[in-house]
């Protein structure tokens, strides 16, 4: 189909063909300057200095264990090779597979597959740019403008989708600063090639809107004829679409071009090949974790796959991590043997590092003012989002006018015969149907940072159970890790009496105090607590607590406990990067991802949790 493509274009360009004159062509070609040429021998090195940071870029989005000068090497020496030889998907995996293999230990597959997503990658930014290009240009019909406006419309509506779609989707497109960054790239890759070929050109031959916009067809043109090199197919593209009368300067500005563009860096990227060297490995860095002395209750949510626990290299703390299309969210503080101020902040700028490395903005989701400070420091944007309620167990009694409240349910609940225990194994098939009841009238349960009801997770908690009249109406859970526990589930049927989950809150206190817990958390009560709000987004929230009935609600239903209030805090790399941060996890907190089980499972699950 290409060769037909050719040979039409041919016949229909003929005429203009006739008229070239070789030896014109020479005498032009000859007339170049040194300058000229060294100009267009810088303008090629931009090029290709772009032309890397696709490798780069795709080589962090895909996570393939690729240092970043490796896989900027590996791309401009296999774009040079394989724009010169033709079949780029075939040649450029080669290549790059003959030098991350030897630098990084990529299989074909990888290499395969780095090469796909950098083609991909180059497209989507050709296609915003040619649209872009053609809007601005005066001869283009306007049938072409309506074309173009609609590919940038649908390049948008792929960011918005990049920011909105959850799994599986969501993984399998680009990040926004992916995206954007291919916008970029393609700029920078493409003008400055399509520059050479214009200082090639007399003054006043064409607009340079009209040669890019030519250079930009032609280019995917020859690409798509995979001719090596494109011979032939990218000349009479730009023929076709630069019309004028002196045929001869054009073609002499084009086998400049390609003396520059294609000869030059075809022969260094060959005969460095012979040159590429096995690197040395570096050791894998271990990971050791002693769960009584730094893991968080939180690291029971690594049972539904949502978080993992992550070292960033050269740190010495953790991090419970989620990944998203967008963003690299830490759950709550680093944690370790030895969580000081400066190894907070060495472990943020690692974390910054590494996320910026992929493409995506970190975020920081519920963590401490001492971190939170950390990151201010590092010029990062930080805002309080709430506070969490905080109970020392040794220290808790229900005497005090502050628990008043506390009281009065507690007699409540007492009057109405509630009785608490720990869960017991016959109580997961009631468990199960009041989870059922409760969402039935509140709505599907939230999940990410909170817990869901899963039997992987549920089985790690620490549940206590309320009865009626010998029937458990309620019950709640909490993450335990340590010296800390962490209010995770509340639920209740439509007959569970007024001041139950008082009740079982109480009680899990008693026996936290009789297990040395030191201290035990009722979570986070969103939008309280930002007395002097420092920023606008800070301003916005305390106004949405004021209107909330949740939120006051449960800060109410907290607050008869008397507990220690501490700020928690929300952190980003910047304003943008928490904006669309924040979209992904109310998309996550409300859309959360259940487990799929079977009935086979769900039987052996009943031994594995009484286990």
């Amino acid at each position: 189909m290409s060769a037909l493509a050719c040979a039409g274009l041919f016949y229909l360009l003929r005429d203009r063909i006739d008229l070239l004159d070789p030896d014109a062509i020479r005498s032009i070609l000859s007339e170049f300057t040194l300058f000229e040429w060294g100009a267009a021998s810088v303008l090629t090195a931009i090029s290709f200095w772009a032309i890397g940071q696709y490798d780069a870029a795709m080589s962090a989005h895909l996570s393939l264990s690729v240092r970043r000068q490796d896989a900027e090497s590996a791309g401009w020496r296999a774009t040079a090779i394989s724009q010169t030889l033709g079949f780029g998907l075939i040649t450029g995996a080669l290549v790059r597979w003959h030098v991350l293999g030897r630098k990084a230990g990529l299989t074909l597959w990888d290499a395969s597959r780095l090469t796909a997503a950098v083609s991909i990658m180059f497209l989507v930014g050709w296609v915003v740019v040619i649209s872009g290009t053609a809007l601005v240009t005066v001869a283009i019909p306007a049938p072409y403008k309506f074309a173009a406006a609609l590919a940038i419309l649908c390049f948008c509506g792929i960011l918005a989708l990049s920011i909105w779609a959850l799994p599986p989707w969501s993984s399998r497109l680009p990040s926004v600063r992916v995206l954007l960054k291919s916008v970029g790239l393609t700029v920078l890759d493409t003008a400055p090639a399509a520059l050479i070929i214009f200082l090639f050109l007399p003054d006043g031959y064409a607009p340079f809107t009209v040669i890019y916009l030519a250079f930009l067809a032609a280019y995917v043109a020859g690409v798509m004829s995979g001719i090596p090199g494109g011979a032939g197919a990218f000349e009479l593209c730009v023929l076709a679409l630069v019309p004028h009368s002196n045929g001869d300067a054009l073609i002499a500005s084009l086998l400049g071009y390609r003396l520059t563009y294609y000869l030059g860096p075809a022969a260094i990227a060959g005969t460095s090949l012979v040159f590429v060297r096995p690197a040395r490995r570096r050791a894998a860095q271990s990971v050791t974790l002693h769960k009584a002395a730094c893991l968080p209750p939180e690291a029971t949510l690594t049972q539904l796959n949502m978080f993992k626990v992550h070292q960033p290299r050269g740190s010495q703390l953790h991090v419970l991590r989620h990944i998203t299309t967008n963003s690299h969210i830490v759950l709550g503080d680093p944690f370790g043997k030895r969580t000081d101020a400066d190894r907070r902040q060495e472990t943020l700028a690692h974390l910054q590092r590494d996320a910026s490395h992929a493409g995506r903005g970190l975020c920081l989701y519920k963590c401490s003012a001492g971190v939170a400070q950390s990151a201010r420091e590092l010029g990062l944007a930080v805002h309080q989002i709430g506070q969490d309620a905080v109970v020392s167990p040794a220290d808790f009694a229900v005497d005090g006018s502050d628990r008043r409240t506390l009281r009065r349910k507690l007699k409540k609940a007492q009057k109405s015969g509630v009785a608490v225990r720990a869960l017991h194994f016959d109580d997961w098939v009631d468990l199960k149907r009041i989870d059922a009841q409760w969402q039935h009238r509140n709505g599907a349960a939230m999940g990410f940072s909170m817990g869901t009801f899963e039997r992987t997770l549920v089985r790690r908690q620490a549940v206590f159970t309320a009865s009626h009249n010998g029937r458990i109406c309620g019950f709640i859970t909490f993450h335990t890790s340590g010296n800390r526990w962490v209010l995770d589930l509340m639920r209740s049927d439509a007959t569970c009496p007024d001041g139950t989950m008082h009740a079982l809150i109480y009680d899990a206190l008693k026996v936290a105090r009789e297990e040395d817990v030191g201290s035990v958390s009722l979570s986070t009560v969103p939008l309280s607590g930002i007395i002097a709000p420092c920023t606008l987004t800070e301003h916005l929230l305390s106004r949405r607590f004021d209107s909330s009935r949740y939120a006051q609600g449960l800060f109410q239903f907290k607050r008869s406990f008397s507990p220690n209030w501490e700020p928690v805090y929300v952190v980003g790399s910047s304003y943008t990067s928490l904006a669309i941060s924040a979209i992904e996890i109310s998309r996550r907190v409300k859309h959360p991802i259940r487990a799929k089980t079977n009935l086979l499972h769900e039987h052996y699950g009943y031994y594995e949790f009484a286990a």
